[in-house]
């Protein structure tokens, strides 16, 4: 139940963390039913729950414990007391006192239910508790710095560079200073926002009067910082085209030059990228990020 309700809290938080991609792919639906799914999850355990805890109370604690017992001490003991063996004053007390301690031995029972509760959150934090940074991650104490100079500056000049990507010799952008409106046109673009004055044409027809769903359904966009969702690489590749095919999301990694990379992990397609992608590099998000659009567009 803790597992299930984790991964239901776990979907919600990141739908919206990540709500402008979830906007810009038009996939507010399918987040609400891959929340939907993991919450009927949680609400099966949970009634599979209140049921074993009905059979508990009614055959164990009811009947066995209560019933059966108390039954099979009342007549232990008329046997006893028709044997002259056992007093009535002496029977009397010593079933009140089985039944405190029945009650403490139950509360101890309970007791137990709950530290089992506890320890599956225990079991995250001694996790992270114990861990051991492996070479050469931060903070090992075989990391180098990578100075071998023994100079506290560093100097790196880059004059007139130019660069292309092979797949992609051609690029219009939109150019000027930090803050002079490039992100905004791109949102206004996607209609996350609608401008206070004038108008923006998609083919002759004014943003404000497309389906938004089909719009965004057409644009790609790849931000600085990519977001990627819990699940696995090919998951996050299919997140604007669910019903694609393995050629297709094969074809598209290869679009992005990312097949080769993929292709390099264990798992391959079905790698897991962890929460918001923190199992990949910047770089390999990137180019996931990169995927979901070539397949969207595709």
């Amino acid at each position: 139940m803790q597992n299930a309700l984790a991964q239901a809290n776990s979907s919600a938080q990141e739908a919206l963390t990540c709500v402008r991609t979830v906007i810009g792919f038009a996939s507010e639906e399918y987040e609400h039913e891959k929340y939907k799914d993991k919450i009927d999850q949680h609400y099966d355990l949970n009634i599979q729950q209140l049921y074993a805890q009905g059979f508990y109370y009614m055959v164990i604690s009811t009947f066995l414990i209560n019933t059966v017992v108390q039954a099979l001490l009342l007549y232990v003991g008329m046997v006893l007391i028709r044997n002259g063996k056992l007093t009535v004053d002496v029977l009397l007390a010593f079933m009140l006192y089985q039944s405190g301690l029945q009650n403490e031995v139950m509360n101890l029972f309970n007791s137990y239910t709950s530290l089992v509760k506890s320890s599956g959150a225990g079991d995250k934090v001694f996790e992270l508790l114990d861990r051991v940074i492996p070479e050469p991650g931060t903070g090992h104490a075989g990391v180098n710095s990578g100075d071998d100079s023994g100079s506290s500056e560093l100097d790196i000049k880059i004059r007139q560079l130019h660069f292309t990507y092979p797949s992609r010799p051609e690029t219009v952008a939109l150019v000027g200073t930090s803050g002079c409106g490039k992100s905004t046109i791109i949102s206004l673009l996607q209609r996350f926002y609608d401008p206070s004055g004038g108008s923006i044409l998609i083919n002759n027809h004014n943003l404000k009067d497309i389906n938004l769903r089909s719009h965004r359904r057409k644009i790609g966009v790849v931000s600085q910082d990519p977001v990627l969702f819990t699940g696995s690489i090919r998951d996050n590749i299919v997140y604007a085209k669910e019903d694609a095919t393995d050629a297709e999301v094969i074809n598209a990694a290869k679009l992005a030059n990312a097949h080769a990379f993929i292709e390099t992990f264990p798992d391959g397609y079905n790698t897991q990228v962890g929460e918001r992608g923190v199992q990949l590099s910047g770089g390999q998000k990137q180019r996931i990020g990169t995927l979901e659009n070539c397949l969207s567009l595709h």
